[in-house]
Parts: C-alpha cells; structure tokens; sequence
C-alpha cells in the first residue's frame, strides 16, 4: 500500500500549482473483509484550488481500487 502514498505524494510535490504547507497520506481498509480501501488526505494547504487539485491527483492514482477522502483544510 505504500507504492500508491509514494505515487501520489510525489505528483503532488511535483505539481507546482499546489501550495501546501502539510499533506500526508493514509491509506486505510474498511468493511467486514476490509476489502474497501480508503485513501485519505491529511494536512493544510493555502487555497480551494490547491485543495482540488490534490485531491484530483489522488482520485487520478486510485482508480476503482480506492475511495478518496479529502480531508484538507484551508489555512
């Protein structure tokens, strides 16, 4: 699981449209059979777009492996 936090993080600190202060990465398993994957992102960043534009990469990388939840916040 951590091949996919590497992907995404990198994309992100490549992007230079995205000004963030902290993001970080969790992926967690959920359900019964913890077959639902969550890809959650973490952290401040220093506008609406550059919240969006995150979350988009991880969405890009996820796929229909991953549900993504954005849980940045505006600082």
């Amino acid at each position: 699981m951590s091949e996919i936090t590497d992907v995404i993080m990198r994309d992100i600190e490549a992007d230079v449209s995205i000004k963030a202060h902290t993001i970080s990465i969790e992926v967690d398993a959920k359900g019964f059979l913890k077959r639902r994957r969550i890809i959650r992102l973490v952290g401040t960043v220093h506008s609406e777009a550059s919240k969006e534009k995150a979350s988009w990469i991880a969405e890009h990388h996820a796929g229909d492996n991953y549900d993504v939840v954005n849980e940045l916040t505006i600082k």
